[in-house]
């Protein structure tokens, strides 16, 4: 059945508010998977089901967050998250953050999709002027996901993602309105 719910919908993917019902086994599973989000530092700590109700709850509360299931169109398999986080309303800016939780041949280019998505949100319906986000140097799929929509790589923090008992520089990257609408 279709949900309801359809916020933005692209060509394989549509997010969706992200909803309680949400919180589940499968989102549990996803943030504990150190193989699938060991590049998140979100997941450097074990997670309950009750973190992530609190999580869920406290930035539902805020007026500076907007969170988003990732579902594909095809079958509404939920099978991920993205977020606009430290929404700066005074200076029109936001941190994003993807989680792709359920990754195989169906869900592949899907992390992309949900970025220009949000791109497209914040942009043409927040009326934000940019965008940014941190990879890990060592996450290759984020920083070629992160290109491919469109991002701009504006430099990096040295020395400052722990990731596999050392430290690894951050990629900064950005988008501005002016660019997107190039």
């Amino acid at each position: 059945m279709k949900n309801k719910a359809i916020f933005i919908e692209g060509l394989k993917i549509y997010l969706r508010p992200l909803d309680k019902k949400d919180i589940n086994l499968n989102y549990l599973k996803w943030i504990n998977d150190q193989k699938l989000s060991n590049h998140i530092e979100a997941s450097r700590f074990p997670h309950t089901l009750s973190d992530l109700n609190k999580y869920y709850l406290r930035q539902k509360k805020s007026k500076n967050s907007v969170l988003f299931a990732i579902c594909l169109k095809k079958n509404h398999k939920h099978i991920g998250n993205c977020s606009l986080t430290n929404i700066d309303w005074i200076n029109r800016r936001a941190q994003y953050g993807r989680l792709i939780g359920v990754v195989n041949q169906e869900t592949k280019g899907s992390g992309t999709e949900a970025l220009k998505l949000l791109q497209y949100y914040s942009f043409k319906k927040l009326n934000l002027n940019s965008i940014w986000t941190g990879v890990s140097e060592k996450n290759i799929s984020s920083i070629k996901s992160n290109l491919k929509a469109g991002m701009k790589k504006v430099g990096k923090f040295p020395e400052s993602i722990f990731f596999d008992g050392k430290l690894v520089n951050m990629i900064c990257f950005c988008l501005t309105k002016k660019q997107f609408e190039k």
